[in-house]
């Protein structure tokens, strides 16, 4: 599975890639949307983006503009306050606020992808999995 991380914070971006990576992703990470747009060489199965990406689009845009580029794609927007309202988000988006669990995030990476998607083996001890479908059923912490 392919991810693109697009992250201002080098710190939280190379820890994100670090850890997608054992959990069996290949991953490709950005500090700027411009700098993930201009990518023609990596199509994600998921964009992993921050809402708050300094000068230039925020994540909100970079997503709009990500589904025209790279669809079917699978979208979990990060931030660490509240998605603005009236941010609608689409079939396969979620939101995910910061700070957040390992197992969360896989979760939504799951949920967003495109049925028929396959995932990294579940029975490999190493990888993280888990099996939410429904942030109202699992607690996970989603919030949409």
């Amino acid at each position: 599975m392919l991810a693109m991380i697009v992250e201002d914070d080098d710190l939280l971006r190379e820890l994100l890639t670090e850890n997608l990576e054992e959990a069996g992703w290949q991953v490709l990470g950005t500090q700027s949307a411009e700098l993930a747009l201009s990518v023609d060489d990596f199509t994600p199965h998921v964009l992993l983006t921050d809402v708050n990406l300094g000068p230039g689009l925020n994540g909100i845009h970079l997503a709009e503009r990500a589904r025209q580029k790279w669809s079917p794609l699978g979208i979990v927007i990060m931030s660490g306050r509240p998605l603005p309202r009236g941010t609608p988000l689409a079939w396969r988006e979620r939101f995910l606020r910061k700070p957040f669990e390992l197992a969360t995030l896989l979760s939504c990476m799951q949920e967003v992808l495109v049925p028929g998607t396959t995932l990294p083996d579940p029975r490999d001890p190493a990888r993280a999995e888990t099996h939410c479908r429904s942030p109202a059923r699992c607690g996970a912490g989603h919030e949409r």
